[in-house]
């Protein structure tokens, strides 16, 4: 994923658009890395061992929210995988990306994983918050609204977290038209997001995390598909990302030669026909080779 370019960046703010892009790829480091190593990293299960003892000190460990000792924990034999079913991959990459969001807001992440960058740090992080909204709006494109199932697990997963911050209040939409069509942008406010929205994005982390130490999938089921459905403003929500969307991404290669003993760099046109000319270029490929590749593989499958 490269840096995106300004003008192909939808519904977040206009006075944060430059912003977003400038710190777009130190933001992904950021995400990338606290939600791999620390976020699926870390988060202990509550196991009975095959000799019926236990990975948890079972007579004093409570939960901090009923404060009452676990009631349910995984058998010797059982997975998380196995517990949580078609949830367990949106859920474990929802606790991640909490772990992505929150971990930030504590500037000795930052000074690890992008240090000398001080000046940064704010920009960053706001960037952090807004490309992961972002990333739950957008991935409602990936719910099917006929089976009302997700297709994706990271999209379900982000949305979840969306949708969690805009129904507490930290998120707000502004519906409005671009090119005659329904549009909208959201926003947050940036000087909160080390306060209030780490504070709800540490609840929302922390009952994730507690329904999947305890197996306590019959509650955690419940609530996952609460916050993961989409009502009739999400619908309507998505109905106009699909409409903006964006044509997809099209890779052009530029490319290296070695000219009699020199390093010559080729540049090719952004454009259908620059693809075309890197591909031929790449390939050594002519006009007659790229003919005769197609008429071999037009008799092969008999195209027409």
């Amino acid at each position: 994923m490269g840096q995106p370019k300004k003008e192909n960046v939808r519904h977040v703010p206009q006075d944060f658009v430059d912003d977003f892009v400038e710190h777009f790829m130190d933001s992904l480091f950021v995400d990338v890395s606290c939600h791999e190593l620390l976020g699926h990293g870390s988060g202990k299960l509550f196991i009975e061992n095959e000799d019926g003892t236990f990975n948890w000190d079972k007579e004093n460990v409570v939960n901090p929210l009923s404060q009452k000792q676990p009631e349910t924990w995984y058998k010797h034999n059982e997975t998380w995988s196995s517990v949580f079913g078609d949830l367990a991959s949106g859920w474990e990459e929802c606790r991640a990306e909490c772990v992505a969001l929150y971990l930030p807001c504590y500037d000795e992440i930052l000074e690890t994983l992008v240090p000398g960058k001080q000046e940064a740090y704010k920009g960053i992080l706001d960037t952090t918050w807004f490309s992961m909204v972002l990333g739950g709006i957008k991935g409602m494109e990936y719910f099917n609204t006929e089976t009302n199932k997700w297709g994706q697990a990271h999209c379900r997963a982000r949305f979840c977290i969306f949708k969690y911050l805009h129904k507490n209040g930290f998120v707000t939409i502004d519906y409005t038209e671009l090119d005659g069509k329904k549009y909208f942008t959201f926003d947050m406010p940036k000087d909160q997001i080390r306060t209030e929205g780490k504070k709800i994005i540490g609840e929302l982390l922390r009952d994730l995390q507690l329904m999947k130490a305890e197996a306590n999938v019959k509650e955690g089921r419940r609530w996952f598909e609460k916050w993961t459905s989409l009502d009739e403003e999400y619908l309507k929500l998505r109905e106009m990302v699909i409409a903006n969307k964006l044509p997809r991404r099209l890779e052009l290669q530029h490319d290296l030669t070695l000219e009699d003993g020199n390093v010559v760099y080729k540049k090719f046109e952004e454009s259908f026909e620059g693809i075309v000319d890197s591909h031929m270029h790449h390939y050594q490929w002519d006009v007659e080779d790229v003919f005769e590749e197609y008429q071999k593989w037009k008799n092969l499958f008999r195209v027409n």
